[in-house]
């Protein structure tokens, strides 16, 4: 940001009655506002800001009750998933709902500069959904789950014998999961396999596993039926 935004701008864009008026605390305040508020656009050959005022106005929750999106025109729409009752905050979130708490928190405090305390990140299920759930390894029905999901760096526990793990041993590990199923080819047979391995390890409700399955869901569309 330095080099390519404040520095540019203050060597090549900004003439020299504005270069005195307009320092780089300005500017860096600019940055962060964008950084804080914008959204991202993404087309098939571009990536752009745009900034919303009304609709950065919504606080952000992991569970929202409304999805935006942003058409060809660059119009955002923002649309109610759920009824929303007369008087009810409208919300929308910063971050991924597909991720897990410990993603969505180094995330957003990383990229928006808030801890988010929303009913979601303060469940160690995630409101029942067990995104972030891995299996105990120490004994045949239990769930780690983090003692304390608003602080990363609280260990985690197995909800039957008290098994506990270190959070860096976790982020560890999903890290580890993550990294191999991005390097995974799109092919049926290793995406099922993959889910079959992850099984023994992670919920099924885990975001790893939802993702596997996203995943096989498109590439088994994509397989054509053989001719007889």
């Amino acid at each position: 940001m330095q080099t390519n935004t404040v520095k540019f701008l203050k060597d090549h864009v900004l003439s020299s009655e504005y270069n005195d008026l307009v320092t780089a605390s300005d500017i860096n305040a600019m940055i962060d506002v964008l950084d804080v508020n914008a959204f991202e656009i993404r087309g098939n050959d571009f990536s752009i800001r745009g900034v919303y005022p009304l609709t950065a106005m919504m606080n952000s929750v992991c569970n929202p009750n409304t999805q935006n999106s942003i058409d060809r025109d660059f119009t955002c729409r923002v649309r109610a998933v759920v009824p929303i009752k007369k008087g009810e905050e409208i919300t929308a979130t910063y971050t991924l709902t597909l991720a897990g708490t410990m993603f969505r928190q180094k995330q957003l405090q990383d990229s928006k500069y808030f801890a988010c305390h929303c009913i979601r990140c303060k469940d160690p299920t995630e409101l029942g959904s067990h995104f972030s759930t891995i299996y105990c390894q120490k004994c045949p029905k239990g769930y780690m789950l983090t003692t304390n999901p608003l602080n990363v760096l609280a260990n985690w526990k197995c909800n039957e014998c008290g098994y506990s793990m270190k959070s860096g041993d976790v982020e560890e590990l999903i890290e580890t999961l993550e990294k191999e199923v991005s390097e995974l080819p799109l092919e049926r047979d290793v995406y099922e396999e993959k889910l079959e391995a992850y099984s023994k390890l992670l919920h099924p409700n885990q975001h790893i596993m939802i993702d596997l399955k996203f995943t096989l869901v498109q590439v088994g569309f994509e397989v054509q039926p053989e001719i007889s």
